[in-house]
C-alpha cells in the first residue's frame, strides 16, 4: 500500500485514487520532497486507481440539442403571495394550467419549488409575504396572453388573469 501511493505522490500521477471504506484503520508512511510523514486514516483500504474519460460532443450534436431545448422549453411563474394575518396557509393543486387566452391546448404544471402540494399546506407566517415557483410545460407557439388558473373543487382557487407572454418565457407575478 505504502509503495502504491509513494509512486503515484512522488511521480505527480495525474491518475485518480479513491479509498474504500472497511472496519479498521490503516497506518500510511508516506514521504515528501525527502522528508517522512507518518498518516493514520481510520476506515480506508488499499486505493484503486480511475481514470477519467475525455468526453466529446460535435459541433452538430450541441447543435441539435440546443435546438431541442429550445422547442421543448418551459415557463416559469415566480409567484408572490401576500400573507392575510398573523399567519396563512397556501397551497398549489396538480390541476393548475396556463391557459392561452386566444384557446388552444393549455399548459400543465410540471413541478413546484417552496410550495405544498394539495391536500399538504404550506404555513406562511406574516413577514412581507411569500415567495414560491410554479413551473409549466410549454405554451403554444401562437400564445400572446395567457392566464394562470387552479382548476380545484372547492372555492379559493388562484387565477392571474392577462399575463403578456414575453420572450424568456419566465414572469414575476402577484398574487392578491
Amino acid at each position: 500500500l505504502t509503495s502504491t501511493l509513494r509512486q503515484g505522490f512522488d511521480k505527480g500521477s495525474t491518475r485518480v485514487r479513491q479509498a474504500h471504506p472497511i472496519s479498521s484503520p490503516y497506518q500510511l508512511s508516506l514521504s515528501a520532497q525527502g522528508g517522512a510523514s507518518n498518516l493514520t486514516y481510520p476506515y480506508l483500504c488499499p486505493m484503486t486507481e480511475t481514470s477519467i474519460p475525455t468526453i466529446q460532443i460535435s459541433e452538430e450534436v450541441k447543435q441539435t440539442l440546443f435546438a431541442e431545448t429550445i422547442d421543448e422549453g418551459q415557463v416559469v411563474l415566480h409567484v408572490s403571495y401576500p400573507a392575510a394575518g398573523i399567519f396563512d396557509l397556501i397551497r398549489i393543486w396538480p390541476t393548475t394550467y396556463l391557459v392561452p387566452k386566444e384557446g388552444g391546448e393549455k399548459s400543465k404544471l410540471v413541478t413546484k419549488e417552496n410550495i405544498s402540494l394539495a391536500p399538504q399546506w404550506t404555513i406562511i407566517r406574516k413577514d412581507g409575504g411569500y415567495q414560491f415557483t410554479l413551473i409549466f410545460s410549454p405554451l403554444p407557439k401562437g400564445c400572446k396572453v395567457f392566464h394562470m388558473w387552479e382548476d380545484i373543487p372547492e372555492p379559493g382557487g388562484f387565477l392571474i388573469s392577462n399575463i403578456v407572454r414575453n420572450e424568456t418565457d419566465v414572469y414575476c407575478v402577484d398574487l392578491m
